[in-house]
């Protein structure tokens, strides 16, 4: 499934641990790109009590939804949490103590990273270079509205997180449908523990806010196994098992 592989947050799973899980990093089926919140959308994470560390369960039309704040300690870019979800796919921890039997087929995982809505126009942006969505879903209109396409998180990297003595060819984002720019360079790289991507320097006096990037169906809850402490595995087990989305029990 979806561990193994080195994220941002960290380089293992925790034993016993339930995690949220959509895709893989083999792919198949909907790519995970069209679960990219495009246009982003800002959010007010006092409008369902979600902590800056942690999730929170919301009803919304009568269906329980997990609402997860994507840390800016181990994704400081909204680009890397977006290109390690298409890599690699989801895999979020979410704790047993949790009233797992409010998930169903129809909740959703939706991801907010705290620097993902850039706020307003930006003076002397260009504009003139077209930004279409990542997803394909709807066209492109260059004008002032078109600030807030997801494409932009590509272009409003942290400085201190980018390598300018890398320079990559290539479109970028690389898993996209058909390139984000027209030139196919950028200011400098991003490296992540798993990989890296091509990312470009935020324009000074740019500002970020929190904002909605992804919403994902949970398609399975991963419960890692724990071969030291069986009482740990069972009532991670029992937890997981109180939902409705299929479980499954994973070695790492």
């Amino acid at each position: 499934m979806n561990g193994g592989s080195e994220r941002g947050c960290g380089d293992s799973r925790e034993k016993g641990g339930i995690y949220l899980e959509c895709g893989s990093a083999g792919g198949g089926g909907l790519p995970m790109f069209h679960l990219i919140k495009d246009p982003i959308t800002a959010f007010d994470r006092e409008s369902v009590g979600l902590s800056p560390v942690g999730v929170k369960l919301a009803e919304i039309d009568g269906v329980w939804h997990v609402f997860d704040w994507v840390g800016a300690k181990h994704y400081p870019n909204a680009a890397d949490f977006l290109e390690e979800a298409v890599r690699l796919g989801l895999s979020r921890r979410i704790s047993k103590t949790e009233d797992l039997s409010k998930l169903t087929a129809e909740s959703r995982l939706i991801l907010v990273h705290p620097k993902a809505f850039i706020e307003g126009f930006i003076e002397g942006y260009p504009l003139g270079v077209p930004v279409p969505c990542v997803t394909g879903n709807h066209p492109n209109i260059v004008d002032r509205l078109s600030i807030q396409e997801a494409g932009r998180l590509w272009l409003v990297g942290d400085e201190d997180t980018v390598d300018p003595n890398i320079s990559k060819c290539g479109p970028f984002p690389e898993w996209a449908p058909y390139p984000l720019f027209e030139e196919e360079g950028t200011p400098g790289v991003r490296k992540m523990p798993a990989f890296e991507y091509n990312l470009a320097v935020r324009p000074k006096g740019v500002k970020l806010s929190p904002g909605i990037v992804m919403i994902a169906p949970i398609e399975r809850l991963a419960v890692v196994n724990d071969p030291d402490d069986p009482e740990n595995l069972r009532s991670a087990m029992e937890a997981a098992n109180k939902s409705s989305v299929p479980v499954t029990l994973d070695e790492e």
